[in-house]
């Protein structure tokens, strides 16, 4: 059977279990041919009216209601009173279970009202259902077109939907939150999913997204912990940011066409491999940020701009090393001709234990082995004259890198929440400490920068508690703020310049400032500088 027929057939399935679930909970209840105490039909004849005609004794006692006719805001307001109801009782005045089943497939939403409602009964008002935490079940006008943005927000209690056929977008948060939602069957007319639609739907099971659907939106899917299994159709070129983030899938069968696979797409998803299509012009790394279980990214042949070794993911060229998956252990060698490690290339990779680089490699990015904690020590060639923000962060068990003695700067976040790391590694010709550089390396005991070094950014070391002595040189002109901020072990802090760099703050704790001799006042006047339990001259 082809997928559209299939899908045709369940939603069909659904719309008819709908229709049949509540007379037959009912009669199981009360009896064959017996009436229910809580079921209500309301054919509405003029607009605004409905609060009026409703029965009042039935008012804390309706869970199956039936609608018919013409409904502005003010009908829908009362129906979201009856939807968000404190109790729900029985003819005696005894508490029941509560919630409601809502039957609007004769209804028609129509202009007018307090809140105005929209010039045309083809869609369903935006937050109309939001935080109705009764509503159970909902059978959708005929002639909804659009559903739309947060209509169903918070409805914890919604287990089931029937959309009519036309039916062609769900808006921004339509369903978001509703928690025990626990199967949609998406008319085929559907052509856009809004952002977040089924946000946090985390009774979704399988998915199968309808064949003309062309545009699905950022996070539509996160969160649906228990979602594992999704079809895609060919129409679909983009699979945006967050889709299918904190899912349970196993295995994604990418669309025929589609063109890119953006950031978190399929963040923390239990996958343990992902073909790109020839199709795809961009890929982003961290589309598999956290899949802990990923070993291998193939990509299919005739793609102009990927290319895998051995699961590995690289440009076409195999010039730039772009994704290794996580599940790698380990030694890592990078291929001889690789000029390039690419942003987050590493990211995550908790079981490689060394890296071998050659030295063909000239740059490396951002984050590049940021969470690498099983790594001990790395190299890097001297011809590595680029290195990214966070390159090591992160890395738990690094306790020394090899730094090209060319490099100038140490760029921010390098060693970031490096607990393990023994010394600065910088060479002697380095200008530039980025900000938070060596964050929480609380190893470091005694810290002396090179001469060389003329800016620090802020809080560079904050956080090195074990750190003792902190010295740097009569280069340094621009300082940030806080650099040694939580160092609870700091005793003696040496500057060397003879005019006092400006800064707000340099130190929290109670520490001793030694400086030039011929600036002591300098420093005990100078904002920032003053605040040292001491200061003395050498």
């Amino acid at each position: 059977m082809k997928t559209s027929t299939m899908q045709r057939t369940m939603r069909m399935a659904i719309m008819l279990l709908l229709l049949a679930y509540a007379p037959a909970l009912w009669a199981q209840h009360h009896g064959k041919g017996k009436a229910a105490f809580d079921e209500v039909s309301i054919d509405l004849r003029q607009p605004g009216k409905l609060a009026d005609e409703f029965p009042k004794e039935k008012t804390e006692q309706v869970r199956l209601l039936h609608l018919r006719g013409p409904f502005n805001s003010d009908d829908m307001r009362f129906v979201k009173r009856l939807a968000d109801r404190s109790k729900v009782v029985n003819e005696k005045g005894e508490k029941v279970e509560a919630y409601l089943d809502l039957d609007m497939e004769e209804a028609r939403l129509v202009r007018g009202g307090l809140l105005g409602g929209h010039s045309d009964n083809h869609t369903l008002w935006s937050s109309l259902f939001s935080n109705c935490r009764l509503l159970r079940s909902v059978i959708l006008p005929r002639t909804t077109e659009e559903i739309g943005d947060r209509a169903f927000y918070g409805c914890y209690q919604l287990e089931r939907v029937a959309m009519p056929r036309d039916v062609r977008v769900i808006g921004d948060a339509a369903f978001s939150g509703c928690r025990r939602l626990h199967h949609i069957t998406f008319p085929r007319r559907v052509q856009t999913i809004g952002d977040n639609a089924f946000y946090d739907c985390d009774r979704l099971i399988d998915v199968y997204l309808p064949d003309e659907l062309t545009s699905l939106g950022r996070g539509a899917f996160e969160s649906c912990d228990r979602l594992e299994k999704v079809s895609m159709p060919d129409h679909l070129s983009v699979i945006p940011e967050r889709a299918f983030s904190g899912t349970a899938l196993k295995e994604i069968a990418m669309p025929n066409n589609v063109v890119e696979i953006r950031e978190y797409a399929f963040k923390g998803t239990p996958i343990t491999e992902l073909t790109i299509p020839a199709t795809v012009t961009f890929f982003s790394p961290k589309a598999v940020d956290r899949c802990d279980r990923l070993q291998n990214i193939f990509v299919e042949q005739g793609n102009a701009q990927y290319a895998d070794v051995d699961g590995v993911l690289y440009s076409a060229d195999l010039a730039y090393l772009l994704l290794v998956p996580c599940k790698r252990e380990g030694l890592f060698s990078i291929p001889q001709g690789t000029v390039a490690i690419g942003d987050y290339a590493m990211n995550n990779c908790r079981n490689i234990t060394m890296i071998d680089i050659p030295e063909t490699v000239a740059s490396v990015g951002a984050y590049a082995f940021s969470k690498c904690t099983a790594l001990t020590t790395l190299t890097l060639p001297e011809t590595a004259t680029h290195i990214g923000k966070g390159a090591f962060s992160g890395c738990s068990s690094l306790t020394t890198v090899t730094l090209p003695s060319t490099l100038t700067q140490i760029p921010a976040e390098m060693f970031d929440e490096c607990g393990k790391l023994t010394t600065t590694c910088m060479p002697e010709g380095v200008i530039s400490i980025g900000e938070e550089a060596y964050h929480k390396c609380t190893s470091l005991t005694e810290v002396t920068l090179p001469r060389s070094v003329t800016t620090i950014g802020d809080e560079a070391f904050r956080g090195c508690k074990n750190m003792t002595m902190f010295k740097m040189y009569d280069g340094v002109t621009k300082m940030g703020d806080k650099i040694v901020y939580d160092c609870k072990d700091l005793n003696t802090f040496f500057s060397l310049c003879p005019t006092p760099p400006e800064v707000s703050k340099v130190t929290d704790g109670k520490v001793a400032l030694v400086v030039p001799a011929a600036s002591v006042d300098l420093y005990k006047k100078a904002k920032g500088w003053k605040k040292f339990r001491t200061v003395s001259g050498i």
